[in-house]
């Protein structure tokens, strides 16, 4: 079904374009944490939203912790918030403005295949995870902002 097109939805805002690899970069942590008897990530939408932001500035910077601090304030989040950057470097024949799915698994599988990254990745305190997206024509970039919250609305 084509919701755009449906005037009950004409109201709502448009869907996230990314939705479908968050879904399943969210998906291949919760199985290796299922491997190791640990409960999956929940994803939370406003760290997802910080974590493009960093994402975002990170296409033409380094990692910076206090612009890390200043976009977690923005967002209203609080507590310790752990930071895994994957990048994917492009072809030159793809095009920047089409969805790179390929591309942003790979930079998430480089998560995964790091032992230290792993590591954090499968630390059982861990309950929330955001995931932002950033491109240009020269890489890909996958944030991760791993949390622990004591309260889940689902």
């Amino acid at each position: 079904m084509n919701f755009e097109d449906n005037p009950v939805f004409a109201n709502m805002p448009p869907l996230d374009r990314m939705r479908k690899i968050r879904r399943d970069i969210i998906k291949s942590i919760n199985e290796y944490r299922e491997k190791e008897g640990h409960l999956g990530l929940f994803m939370d939408i406003l760290t997802n939203r910080a974590a493009t932001e960093y994402a975002e500035y990170l296409l033409d910077h380094d990692e910076d912790e206090n612009v890390k601090k200043e976009i977690l304030n923005k967002h209203l989040l609080v507590g310790d918030v752990v930071v895994l950057v994957g990048i994917s470097n492009l072809e030159e024949e793809e095009q920047e403005d089409k969805i790179l799915y390929n591309e942003f698994m790979d930079a998430h599988g480089l998560l995964c295949e790091l032992d230290d990254d792993r590591e954090k990745l499968l630390k059982p305190n861990y309950t929330h995870i955001g995931v932002g997206f950033a491109w240009n024509k020269t890489s890909v970039k996958v944030v991760e902002f791993l949390s622990e919250k004591p309260l889940m609305i689902n």
